[in-house]
Order: structure tokens, then sequence, then C-alpha cells
């Protein structure tokens, strides 16, 4: 486990689609051992629409913020309402990712960082060490 108490994890022999958009990785974080959030990797413009469509379905019509141009929020998350998500795409890379976070354990995790709880250095949560796991 990462010092910070942050491990992400990659099952082997995951079903990589949502709707019609098909993904290239889903990573699973836990915080402390409990389950706290998702991301899903995916490439090409055709599966950014595709995600737009299954999230605009499941969260409703997702907003736009101007400082981070481009991107997509999510609220009214799937578990009573603590979940946000933000769903990006860069045309230039052809990449993208929808990352879906329980916001109370994620400032949970930046407060114990800026606090220098752990020893952890400030970090992006999804540079944590990521390991395949089983079934």
């Amino acid at each position: 486990m990462d010092p910070s108490g942050v491990e992400c994890r990659r099952r082997v022999g995951e079903r990589l689609s949502v709707g019609k958009a098909r993904l290239d990785s889903i990573t699973y974080c836990f915080y402390k051992n409990r389950f706290f959030g998702v991301s899903l990797d995916f490439r090409w413009r055709s599966n950014y629409t595709a995600l737009v469509d299954a999230v605009t379905d499941i969260y409703g019509r997702p907003s736009t913020n101007s400082a981070h141009p481009g991107a997509l929020f999510l609220h009214k998350g799937f578990g009573g309402g603590s979940e946000d998500g933000i769903l990006t795409y860069d045309d230039i890379t052809s990449e993208g990712e929808l990352l879906l976070e329980d916001m109370p354990t994620f400032e949970k995790i930046k407060a114990a960082e800026k606090a220098g709880e752990a020893g952890a250095p400030k970090r992006d949560l999804l540079d944590a060490p990521t390991a395949s796991s089983r079934r």
C-alpha cells in the first residue's frame, strides 16, 4: 500500500465497456482498504461521445466549468449523492478519462497529504501504484 493509504488496482478479465463506449482500462482506488473511486480510461472521440450519452442517462446533464475548459462535471452520485465525477477528452492525444470519486474521502486524503500525515508527498491520486488483482 502507498504510504498515503491510497492503493489503486486493475482487475484481470474486466469487461471494458460502458454503454456503447469501449474502454482501455478500469482502475479502482481504495483509501485505507475502502473503495473510494474509479477511473475509466479510453481512446477515440467515438468512445467519448458514447460515454457522454451513458453518463447523461445515469447522472443527468453534465455541467461545465470555465476553469477546466472541455471537462464535463457529474453530480448526484450513485451512493447517496456524495460521489462526483469528471469526464475529459483530449483531441490531440485522442485519450480521455471518466473519474468518479467519493468526495468526502477524497477531501480526507487531500487534507492528510496537506498536513503531512503518513509522510506522503502531494500528488495526483491516480499516480498511486497500480497492480493487477485477482477476480
